[in-house]
């Protein structure tokens, strides 16, 4: 479904290529992927640093 949404963003509509829309997804959606998940194991560490008399402050800045 991901391979077919690229293919569907990148306005080509000549040939699907699986292969290469699935290559695509991958270098576009798996760092927004990776980060977000190591996000939320943070976020759910968040009493375990606080046990520790540590503080977890993450700041997102938009451009």
């Amino acid at each position: 479904m991901l391979a077919y949404w690229v293919y569907l963003h990148n306005d080509n509509f000549d040939d699907l290529d699986w292969y290469d829309s699935a290559q695509q997804a991958l270098i576009l959606l798996l760092p927004h992927i990776l980060l977000l998940s190591l996000l939320r194991r943070l976020k759910l560490l968040n009493p375990w640093f606080y046990e520790h008399g540590l503080e977890l402050c993450l700041i997102r800045c938009k451009m």
